[in-house]
């Protein structure tokens, strides 16, 4: 997987980080922001792009960023 190759598993942003036991899903502890959540998933979708050319979508519609993570 694409994640554990560029050592995102576990990379985290505030109180938001990237799943230790699945990659593919972000936590988000008590303390964590909805930015935190979307800095995690930018900063996810901007380093595989750049290391690879895949351009990862996200799953789930967000409300409130104007950038193209949630789209």
């Amino acid at each position: 997987m694409e994640l554990d190759r560029l050592h995102l598993r576990g990379f985290s942003i505030g109180g938001a980080s990237v799943s230790d036991k699945h990659a593919n899903f972000i936590q988000a502890s008590e303390q964590a922001t909805a930015a935190d959540v979307h800095a995690v998933m930018e900063h996810v979708r901007s380093r595989v792009a750049d290391e690879t050319g895949y351009v990862l979508h996200s799953e789930v519609r967000l409300v409130g960023f104007t950038d193209a993570v949630g789209q």
